[in-house]
């Protein structure tokens, strides 16, 4: 009985594969509106309004805004944000179709002409993590 219950502590020490992130969005003009922030785990999914993984919203004070994720299995993820000035929960865009509001990615990806690709933006979750997007 003591070797079962040995065998069952030392199998379940360290199953636990649940993960915290912590998003630090900077670069606001001024803590005007709300910043929308989406945690991607599938390329194909990325950037893709309503296709997260995982999403909050935040306020933003001092111009900037942390967001908390948590129990997040290892994996690749990518992270997009959008600073909703006017609090209508979409990314305004002009007649062309170009932002009118700031944006940002993880590992300061950029795109060309539309968001950049999953591969640029993507990072791995081991351990607890923290990482900062800077809006543009």
């Amino acid at each position: 009985m003591q070797l079962f219950i040995f065998l069952l502590c030392f199998l379940s020490y360290g199953a636990d594969d649940s993960h915290d992130l912590d998003v630090s969005v900077s670069g606001f003009p001024s803590d005007k509106g709300q910043v929308y922030v989406g945690l991607f785990n599938k390329s194909e999914d990325f950037a893709v309004r309503g296709k997260q993984f995982k999403g909050k919203v935040a306020t933003i004070e001092g111009k900037k805004a942390i967001v908390h994720f948590e129990n997040l299995p290892t994996g690749n993820y990518a992270v997009a944000s959008f600073h909703d000035k006017n609090k209508n929960g979409y990314m305004d865009k002009n007649a062309f179709g170009l932002p009118l509001e700031s944006y940002g990615f993880s590992n300061q990806a950029r795109g060309t002409l539309g968001p950049p690709s999953f591969s640029d933006a993507k990072f791995r979750i081991e351990d607890d993590r923290k990482i900062e997007i800077r809006l543009k």
